[in-house]
């Protein structure tokens, strides 16, 4: 599943799928930490992204940057998290289906088969490969958490789990309060001491909801938060504070009733085969901070496209799994003559599943191809070899995502305090403070501060004067530099 993984997202990059949101951005601001220009300072941007999210965690792979200079880095460890957090979640199914489901049969030895092939290979899975953002990092943590209270852990050493996943995000804690609660209702007969995961996991459900609290309401205020900044961005239909947002679902509970009915609720529900309904109550208690998603007004979060199933896939996976193992056992009560199509089905629709094409947002087909008119990626990659003292560029909001990590990033709009631009006129214009690239190069050249130094295609390099470029011979010629 991670060759897979990576190798989809691997073809998608090379496409030029991704852009400078988010994938650029979150290379440029862990990068500027790593080599010591900011801590998350985002260049073009000129401040800290934790005036926007507080993510503590993301210092644990701060380290990387320094080592990998391939801005894959980040779609790579989207790809590990996404892939460890199915493998405790695979564990978590497991150790429940022995116990709802012990002894032998073809359903039992299949299920383990079929759980790996929906865990992963669902939508919304394949969407958080494509997404090239950092709540994925959320998932493993959270998913180890769960598997620790259900093996009987206590708090202290759950909290080994819980730590770094409250820090993906400033509101993490209220996904993984609700999800800790929802091992409350699990099948009872799990844990030998089920009092003892009564408390751990009320516990942890408690810390969660006070890191919330503290983290919005302290933290990030003292990093330089606006107040209230997402719900503009977000629910601004329900009010603009938290309080109207609450006040607004609760007092019209048919519009939100309507509004989650249409919403990535159903379709998460749909993905994993109708599973969690099996368990409907630890479901029910795992997905109720998704209702914020689902009112969202923008569609990627009410339909969780991209990262947004992040936070909800640890505890629904968990439901799915208990609906996994219910079906496994009901073999005793199926017909032998019946079994042998289930058994059948049992194979090949996970199967199906996995290989049918997709057409959520943000998921994308099975292979993505090389765009041919695409030249400002090896553009990039020539300037970098050409021009080794560079260290910051500005591109447009397609290229961006090819600028190694060590070089600092910046958008069009900002080309002036770059040391290099690079820019392809076919490239959208987001971020670039213009209507079209293509009368772009005239004002490159009227700061005199510029000089072209390669012209492929459609797509310019200009070096700031002063700039040393030994390769830049070659390079205008059109010539792999070495």
């Amino acid at each position: 599943m991670l060759a897979y993984g990576l190798a989809l997202a691997a073809s998608a990059y090379r496409a030029g799928r991704f852009g400078y949101h988010d994938l650029a951005l979150i290379n440029d601001f862990l990068a500027n930490t790593a080599f010591g220009r900011g801590a998350f300072l985002i260049s073009d941007a000129g401040r800290s992204h934790l005036t926007i999210h507080f993510t503590p965690t993301l210092w644990l792979v701060v380290p990387l940057y320094r080592i990998f200079d391939s801005p894959f880095l980040l779609i790579a460890l989207d790809g590990v998290a996404v892939t460890v957090s199915c493998a405790f979640q695979t564990a978590i199914f497991l150790r429940v289906l022995d116990h709802v489901c012990p002894g032998d049969g073809p359903l039992r030895r299949w299920a383990p088969f079929c759980f790996v092939l929906i865990a992963g290979g669902n939508m919304f899975s394949k969407s958080l490969l494509m997404s090239g953002h950092f709540e994925q990092f959320y998932m493993p943590f959270t998913s180890l958490a769960l598997w620790m209270l259900l093996r009987g852990s206590g708090t202290l050493s759950v909290l080994v789990a819980v730590i770094p996943a409250l820090g993906v995000r400033q509101d993490a804690g209220l996904y993984l309060a609700f999800q800790a609660a929802s091992m409350l209702l699990l099948p009872p007969g799990l844990v030998k001491d089920r009092a003892r995961l009564n408390r751990s996991a009320i516990a942890i459900a408690v810390l969660s909801a006070l890191y919330v609290i503290v983290a919005v309401k302290v933290v990030m205020p003292l990093c330089g938060a606006a107040p209230n900044s997402h719900v503009g961005r977000f629910w601004s239909q329900y009010g603009a504070t938290w309080q109207d947002v609450f006040l607004s679902a609760a007092t019209h509970p048919w519009r939100t009733a309507m509004t989650i009915t249409f919403s990535g609720w159903p379709i998460l529900i749909s993905e994993l085969a109708f599973l969690p309904l099996l368990s409907f109550r630890s479901f029910f208690v795992a997905t109720i901070p998704g209702i914020l998603l689902f009112l969202a007004s923008t569609p990627d979060k009410r339909l969780l496209y991209y990262y947004n199933s992040a936070w909800l896939l640890p505890g629904v996976l968990v439901a799915a799994g208990v609906g996994l193992a219910r079906v496994a056992a009901m073999q005793d009560r199926i017909p032998r003559r019946a079994l042998r199509v289930v058994h059948a089905l049992a194979v090949l629709v996970p199967i199906v599943f996995l290989l049918r094409p997709d057409n959520l947002g943000g998921s994308g087909p099975f292979w993505y191809r090389p765009d041919p008119h695409l030249p400002a990626p090896g553009l990039i990659r020539d300037l970098t070899a050409a021009c080794p003292s560079l260290s910051s560029v500005a591109a447009d909001f397609d290229s961006a995502v090819f600028v190694p990590n060590r070089i600092e990033k910046f958008t069009l709009q900002n080309f002036e305090k770059a040391e290099a631009v690079v820019y392809d006129e076919h490239a959208r214009d987001f971020l670039s403070g213009r209507n079209g690239l293509s009368g772009l190069n005239l004002d490159i050249e009227k700061t005199g501060r510029f000089r072209l130094v390669a012209e492929h295609g459609s797509a310019r390099a200009y070096v700031a004067s002063g700039i040393a470029c030994p390769g830049a011979p070659k390079l205008a010629r059109g010539s792999a530099v070495p």
